[in-house]
């Protein structure tokens, strides 16, 4: 299985899944992307995600969970929570089970009047969950690590506007950042 290479991203406008920044990303590398339809609830947040939106105690969240594939093998596991309240004031896509073609930072921005200007990333490595294991048909002989990557978004004013929990297979997954004034790398490299 080749790896594949996700460059992270500083630039505070990009979106993750539910933008054309990634498809384009794999589509750049020769790569196919399958599109997969988000799953959407509503619920009372867990402790985590209500700390890190700053919710009150009665507040709930639309989380928007995505199962994410490249060339028809698993790559990632992704869960985006909002506050409902985006909702309440008019940003009714949430609710949709569909992918946000403009992207959802786009789509709060001209929505809401939301504008992402920043996030705090966290990233740590663990085993993987019973249904982790599954979707990713990891064996149980071999231990493979899973990278979670927790990041929290945030408005002009320093609100917290989203929260996501992304999870990768250590097997098939690379990170790469770049700062500064680095060559560019050839496509595939």
């Amino acid at each position: 299985m080749i790896p594949f290479v996700s460059r992270l991203n500083t630039d505070p406008e990009w979106g993750g899944i539910e933008d054309s920044v990634y498809r384009e990303e794999i589509g750049q590398r020769g790569r196919t992307p399958d599109e997969t339809r988000p799953r959407v609830e509503v619920q009372p947040p867990e402790k985590t995600v209500a700390s890190e939106l700053e919710l009150k105690p009665d507040e709930q969240v639309i989380s928007r969970h995505q199962e994410r594939k490249i060339d028809g093998t698993a790559w990632s596991m992704q869960t985006t929570f909002y506050p409902v309240k985006f909702v309440e004031r008019g940003a009714t896509k949430l609710l949709m089970a569909e992918n946000i073609a403009e992207g959802m930072v786009k789509y709060l921005e001209e929505k809401l009047g939301i504008k992402q200007v920043g996030w705090r990333d966290m990233i740590m490595a663990r085993p993987p969950t019973g249904n982790e294991r599954a979707f990713f048909n990891l064996s149980d002989k071999v231990q493979v690590a899973i990278f979670e990557f927790r990041r929290t978004s945030h408005d002009e004013d320093g609100t917290p506007i989203r929260h996501t929990v992304t999870v990768y297979p250590a097997d098939r997954n690379q990170f790469e950042l770049e700062a500064g004034a680095v060559p560019e790398r050839a496509v595939g490299q």
